[in-house]
């Protein structure tokens, strides 16, 4: 029997069986749905946090107030509980003579009420170096210019401020009004790449002097954390290194009693890697669990068919169809249904993985990567489905070769 006839008469079997065949394939459409909602939502979670994360910037490291202990990070600047360290002008100063720091600059960063044509909301105001702060990250202007050394109440937005915020879009020479103080708006930055963690899209910019005007809470040589860039070619992981160790010498403290932590993008984001394919191997395993129940269908059905077609197997062999070709009949056949059902899988996951998305975005009202389905993910949810009904049909398909044509023949 040739190959094409072979497929033809399992795709035959699989459509007269009708209900008990799609029955069958649900098993698998569940478990292969379930598959690729979970690693693809994951692959979107970790490349929308690695681009948060990324957003501190690819080669620069940020000193914050107050230690983290263990491998845990903050990825918020400022906000670990009970903190009452504070970074100065003579951290900054200390960290300008470490080997491979190219620019340091001190950050005052804190939520302020602003004010724009008798519209008020509280946006995340920092306080930067005009001087070297557009050799941080990726400060790029769509109207307007960058702050410049000379500028006291001068302001920089980002594009979601200027666009979104208020009631009326912000423009240059625009006043705005930071806690009752009032700011030109001199430039409106371009939309950044960055997620909506750290992204520059949402903040104000003004000298720094400036926000320690306004911001009565911060000492005049305090800072809220201390950004450092790394020079070309820097190791980013030895150069976190050297910033701790060159701040516990300069605080005369210990590592015990470090109380500062040291943010290197680098390794933030090498441990979210690691925990998110745990998390990731862990949650499929247990969608795997529905490939198993949906395999333990399709080997039952298969048991079924071969009783069934008890008699139909003997006629098959009295006409010369040997064991081999008896076993294919039904491999092939299981391994159809794992194929459509793989098919639908497939779809039903994606579909599953969109709305996720979507309800996280309108639940949460940020912007995320979303879902990633690669054709790698497609490729291999379809292979594997294939792979988990072949197996299944292997035992019933061994059963129906071994049936002796007289005994199938005689079978009611």
């Amino acid at each position: 029997m040739r190959v094409q006839d072979i497929l033809w008469f399992s795709a035959g079997n699989l459509v007269n069986r009708g209900l008990r065949s799609w029955l069958t394939i649900i098993g698998i459409v569940i478990g292969i749905a379930a598959v690729v909602s979970i690693v693809s939502l994951g692959a979107g979670v970790e490349a929308s946090v690695g681009a948060q994360i990324k957003s501190f910037g690819a080669n620069e490291i940020t000193v914050i107030p107050g230690h983290i202990k263990g491998k845990q990070f903050n990825l918020f600047r400022n906000t670990i509980a009970g903190s009452t360290s504070i970074l100065t002008t003579k951290d900054e100063n200390s960290l300008r003579s470490v080997p491979g720091a190219a620019y340091v600059m001190g950050v005052v960063d804190q939520r302020a009420d602003v004010d724009y044509l008798n519209g008020i909301a509280e946006i995340s105001v920092e306080g930067v170096d005009p001087l070297v702060w557009q050799d941080f990250s990726s400060v790029n202007i769509n109207s307007g210019r960058l702050l410049r050394q000379g500028d006291t109440y001068s302001a920089v937005v980002g594009s979601n401020v200027a666009s979104e915020v208020y009631s009326q879009p912000l423009r240059t020479n625009r006043q705005i009004f930071i806690n009752n103080r009032s700011f030109t708006v001199v430039g409106i930055l371009l939309p950044s790449t960055s997620g909506s963690f750290g992204s520059l899209d949402s903040k104000i910019f003004i000298p720094i002097d400036a926000a320690r005007q306004i911001f009565r809470n911060v000492g005049q040589d305090e800072y809220s954390s201390i950004l450092i860039k790394a020079a070309p070619g820097e190791n980013l992981s030895l150069l976190g290194d050297t910033i701790t160790s060159t701040l516990l010498l300069h605080r005369g403290i210990s590592k015990e009693k470090q109380d500062f932590t040291v943010i290197n993008p680098v390794a933030m984001m090498s441990r979210f890697s690691t925990m998110m394919e745990t998390l990731i191997i862990s949650l499929t395993g247990i969608a795997a669990i529905a490939l198993i129940v949906g395999a333990v269908g399709v080997a039952n059905t298969m048991y079924m068919s071969v009783i069934e077609r008890t008699r139909q197997i003997g006629i098959l062999k009295a006409l010369g169809a040997t064991n081999i070709t008896v076993m294919l009949m039904f491999i092939v056949e299981s391994g159809l249904v794992g194929l459509i059902g793989g098919i639908f899988g497939v779809l039903v996951g994606v579909i599953l993985s969109s709305m996720m998305t979507d309800f996280g975005v309108s639940f949460t009202h940020r912007a995320t990567s979303g879902a990633i389905i690669t054709p790698e993910l497609i490729l291999g949810a379809l292979l594997f489905s294939v792979v988990v009904g072949v197996i299944s049909g292997i035992f019933p398909a061994r059963r129906a070769a071994s049936l002796q044509p007289v005994e199938a023949l005689r079978y009611e």
